[in-house]
């Protein structure tokens, strides 16, 4: 997992292997996300894209502190099986949001906890 800080906002790339495996007894899905990327846009919209191996429902659940992180955000076609997912958020207000990826009701963050954005 590589992480860094752009002019843009932070941005996050997960690596997942690209067939599903037995990892230290773990298996690991072809639904992982691959090449995440979470950053803020436009200074109060933050944009989330990762693609999947097979297709899977995908969407983000966010919140401005870590404890409340019970909005979703959703593709603007809706919940649908894609193997690309593209989650643009807007009218954020506070500061700084957590974030959460879902694949395949799965959730993902960073090193096991939620993705930080700063609005800018």
């Amino acid at each position: 997992m590589v992480c860094g800080v752009t002019a843009l906002g932070l941005i996050i790339y997960v690596k997942a292997l690209h067939k599903e495996s037995n990892v230290k007894g773990k298996t690991v899905s072809k639904t992982n996300p691959v090449e995440a990327n979470v950053t803020m846009v436009g200074g109060n919209c933050f944009l989330a894209y990762w693609e999947t191996e097979e297709e899977s429902i995908g969407y983000v659940k966010y919140g401005s502190s870590p404890d409340t992180i019970n909005l979703v955000g959703k593709n603007k076609e809706g919940f649908i099986y894609s193997t690309r997912h593209e989650i643009k958020v807007c009218d954020l207000t506070e500061p700084e949001y957590y974030v959460i990826i879902v694949s395949d009701g799965v959730p993902y963050g960073l090193n096991g906890v939620p993705i930080k954005v700063q609005r800018e």
